[in-house]
């Protein structure tokens, strides 16, 4: 398998008998650490004097003394504390196929042919057909991976992935600008060539990464479901040691990953980084490439970057429309007093719990606002009963899921609150909470219920000034083609600068 997901087992591994320094449990821990240190003193001593007289000093532990086992690769086992951390994979590129460990899933430097199609009707099959027949007589039968349609009604342009040499793509190109196709109903011309492999890839991608500056720790990869294990029905935890949770760590510290089995034989490898600097060597490492199993076995790269949140929650949905909910108006006057409730529309503090989602902003009616002179406990779930409810049938949200409650003291004031009755769990900052437990909610918390991406948390001072306030939008996940033709929009916006800078400077002289 390539990955496991069986229980942990702690493995040991035992020092030899003359490094163990593990005092005897009848005796004194300090006593017996004690005698250790004098045991290597005495042993340095020894050495040092024999150099002295010039005989050859003997080493403070017998050489041939037999270790104990030792912890094998890929094991899951524990380690002792006083061991290393395994180090981080690498992928080792051998031409333009890399590897990072045996019988492993690893990357290609493919190229990019960007072809210009010119046609009356839209008959992409039989076109693409004949442009794959024709590329692998010239580039060997086995040449073209792929050839991408996704962006053709906006572009009018097909990327064809191919496994060839830069060379022989040269030398093919000519006899693409343009050829003929489909008797002539159609015309592609190979517009320009993007080589992954290349050195001058990854500089063109730094300038295009984030756009939007978002703070993005997930990223989310499509792989074939026949790459992973088959006890993968919905969702599967790649346990540390497994194949795809170091697969994930060549990129960077990791701190979850999960396989989210899809639709079409395709499962989801989504990723939780410990920082965004994860997210950005995957970047660097990945765009324009292609995951390989074995030299005839190849797939294309999609991957989403953005907050693990959303991504984990939209892959184990399998939706990609928003999720909705519905907030009761929990802001008039009169209601069921709380905590030091003034009775009307008084000061706060005031706690805005609203729905975060790409790209859009969230409805009136979605946002729960709660104040001291409403009701004290705010109940959350799949009920209709509930204060605030999330609509969709298909969410793992329970019935009850989780509550909010308002508390006062006299040191601290009035503060919220959470605790989850759920079956399928309540994060905060993506740390789940324990069942039955309370925890104290803070400005900028952010909620995640089950599998329903995410409520942020802000906090006012009165009601009037968080009505005032607008509601934020989180911005847009990074999405990024198999083929990375955006870098060169980048090029001729650079050429362009480039070309009025230089006539400034001349207007200058």
């Amino acid at each position: 398998d390539l990955m496991s997901t069986r229980t942990l087992r702690p493995s040991v591994t035992h020092a030899p008998k003359h490094l163990a320094l593990v005092p005897n449990p009848d005796a004194d821990a300090t006593d017996a650490t004690d005698a250790a240190a004098r045991r290597l003193k005495r042993l340095a001593a020894a050495g040092a004097t024999a150099k002295a007289r010039g005989a050859p000093a003997k080493p403070p532990f017998p050489s041939a003394a037999k270790p104990g086992p030792t912890v094998a690769a890929g094991d899951l086992g524990a380690q002792l504390p006083s061991e290393a951390p395994p180090e981080r994979p690498t992928l080792k590129y051998e031409r333009r196929w890399a590897t990072w460990r045996k019988e492993a899933v690893g990357v290609v430097a493919v190229i990019w042919a960007d072809m210009r199609i010119e046609m009356d009707d839209l008959r992409l099959a039989p076109l693409m057909r004949e442009m794959k027949e024709l590329l692998c007589e010239q580039l060997g039968e086995e040449a073209v991976v792929s050839i991408v349609d996704e962006h053709f009604l906006q572009l009018h342009r097909l990327f064809v992935c191919l496994l060839a040499s830069a060379e022989d793509c040269q030398r093919i190109w000519d006899s693409w600008r343009p050829r003929k196709l489909l008797s002539g109903a159609a015309t592609a011309t190979w517009r320009d060539t993007i080589d992954a492999g290349s050195s001058r890839l990854v500089p063109r991608l730094k300038s295009c990464w984030n756009p939007m500056r978002l703070d993005m720790d997930g990223m989310s990869l499509e792989i074939p479901s026949k790459w992973a294990t088959k006890e993968v029905n919905k969702a599967a935890k790649c346990m540390p040691g497994s194949h795809w949770h170091e697969f994930a760590r060549i990129f960077g510290e990791v701190l979850e990953v999960d396989l989210v089995a899809s639709h079409s034989g395709i499962t989801q490898l989504v990723v939780r980084f410990a920082d965004s600097s994860g997210a950005y060597a995957a970047y660097k490492k990945l765009s324009g490439r292609c995951l390989y199993k074995s030299h005839k076995d190849l797939s294309l790269i999609r991957v989403v970057y953005g907050s693990y949140a959303n991504l984990l929650g939209k892959a184990l949905r399998g939706v990609t429309t928003p999720w909705s909910c519905q907030a009761k108006d929990l802001t008039e006057p009169g209601g069921p007093g709380g905590p030091g409730a003034p009775g009307g529309d008084g000061p706060g503090p005031v706690f805005e719990l609203f729905p975060l989602r790409p790209g859009e902003r969230a409805k009136l009616g979605e946002v729960l606002r709660i104040v001291p002179w409403g009701p004290s406990i705010i109940t959350v779930g799949k009920n209709r009963k509930c204060d605030l409810y999330v609509t969709d049938e298909m969410a793992g949200v329970s019935n009850s899921h989780a509550e909010l409650q308002l508390m006062q003291s006299r040191a601290a004031g009035i503060r919220l609150f959470i605790s989850d009755s759920s079956k399928n769990g309540t994060w905060v900052n993506e740390h789940r909470l324990p069942k039955g437990a309370m925890r104290e909610l803070k400005d900028g918390d952010q909620l995640r219920l089950a599998d329903v991406p995410r409520f942020a948390l802000r906090k006012f001072e009165s009601l009037q000034q968080c009505q005032r306030a607008p509601i934020p939008v989180d911005g847009p996940e990074f999405k990024v083609p198999p083929c990375p033709y955006f870098i060169k929009k980048v090029k001729s916006t650079s050429k362009q600068s480039k070309q009025s800078k230089q006539s400034k400077q001349s207007k200058q002289s």
